[in-house]
């Protein structure tokens, strides 16, 4: 599971108050919560150092605003409500998505989490959640969140979506029992995994024949014969 640091109560305080109604300064953190500007700068530089909170300049005076890690804190200790998973959805790109569904995703992501787990972009969160699931999500999602796997799931698939938008752009992806190829033309790139040979080969740039006429088999109308063969060439 993922440790989420002690803060005392002040620190909390600034850290969900930054967290709610960020990006603000610390003077009016501490006009807002009554509290000495001096104590709420310390607390809001050990958070900065914590990476719960992060400085942005608007070209007069030090701003904050939370980080993820801070806004999932938040969550976590019932601080903000609605108002911060509606900050979480925006943070990682989720506009089209509904409340609920955040909430679910994140529920799946602390009970799967360990103390490594990433706390940045979606995909890097979903591709750790297929590794810590051992490529099950179906039933680990079911065995930590039971029929609430449901909405946790579509932000999931939307995740991985975007994983394969970022790892692979436009190229595309061709398999059956025997190989794996990416084949990007634009970019001029092909990527292998064969067993046409008997025995397991990764290649880059370099192919067989047999792999290229089984591409070729395979793409049909999808790629132009020269795009196909042009990566190899």
């Amino acid at each position: 599971m993922i440790i989420f640091p002690k803060l005392d109560e002040v620190s909390r305080n600034i850290l969900c108050y930054v967290a709610a109604h960020g990006p603000v300064t610390m003077y009016r953190v501490a006009r807002d919560l009554n509290l000495h500007f001096s104590h709420v700068y310390r607390k809001a530089h050990r958070l900065e150092v914590m990476d719960m909170l992060r400085r942005i300049s608007n070209g007069r005076a030090a701003m904050y605003e939370a980080s993820l890690w801070g806004y999932i804190y938040c969550y976590k200790f019932n601080k903000g409500g609605d108002l911060i998973l509606a900050k979480i959805k925006n943070l990682l790109g989720l506009t089209s998505f509904e409340i609920y569904e955040v909430e679910s995703f994140l529920k799946l992501y602390l009970a799967v989490a360990d103390v490594d787990a990433p706390l940045s972009d979606l995909p890097t969160m979903v591709a750790y959640l297929y590794g810590k699931c051992h490529g099950d999500l179906k039933k680990c999602g079911s065995e930590a969140l039971g029929d609430y796997w449901e909405p946790a799931s579509r932000i999931v698939a939307y995740g991985f979506i975007q994983l394969l938008k970022k790892l692979l752009g436009d190229s595309v992806v061709v398999a059956d029992r025997d190989f794996f190829v990416v084949v990007n033309p634009q970019r001029r790139f092909a990527i292998a995994s064969c067993r046409l040979g008997g025995v397991d080969r990764y290649c880059f740039l370099n192919g067989c024949d047999k792999l290229r006429q089984r591409l070729e088999v395979r793409l049909g109308e999808v790629l132009k014969r020269g795009e196909v063969l042009t990566p190899w060439s």
